[in-house]
């Protein structure tokens, strides 16, 4: 918002927001400090819940070159999260399970299954995410590793 005058009745107020705490659910107020005496006042707060996001890619290579070799979730205000993948018959292949996505936000797939290489292909996953209120996503989609 940046500061704001307001002129009231020839008193003039300096308005600016301000954010109490951060994170998934942020709050906020308004604070007004009038400059003649410099009181300063500060509204109600106001909570305001953010959607917790899950984004990833559509392909991936898991070969060698250190460019684009892992399969991970990336998302805003995600805690933990569980990924399940699987092959074009609907076989389990791989499971990744990332118990604190903030400290390993990279953490994901490589491409192998019980430590082979998987085949070019399409693969159809499950993510299993836990937001930081608590709350579950799913998202199910596919991938394609390339070679």
């Amino acid at each position: 918002m940046g500061n704001v005058i307001a002129n009231t009745n020839a008193t003039q107020y300096d308005l600016s927001a301000v954010t109490i705490t951060g994170n998934q659910t942020p709050h906020y107020a308004i604070q007004a400090r009038q400059q003649a005496w410099g009181l300063t006042s500060i509204s109600n707060e106001v909570g305001y819940l953010q959607k917790a996001q899950l984004l990833l890619a559509k392909a991936f290579s898991p070969n060698g070159d250190a460019h684009n070799n892992t399969f991970y979730v990336q998302g805003r205000y995600i805690q933990s999260f569980k990924m399940n993948i699987y092959n074009r018959w609907g076989n389990w292949v791989a499971s990744v399970y990332n118990p604190n996505y903030t400290a390993n936000p990279t953490l994901g797939w490589d491409g192998t299954s019980q430590g082979q290489q998987v085949p070019a292909g399409a693969y159809s996953y499950r993510i299993e995410a836990l937001d930081e209120m608590g709350n579950t996503l799913v998202q199910e989609g596919s991938v394609t590793v390339l070679y």
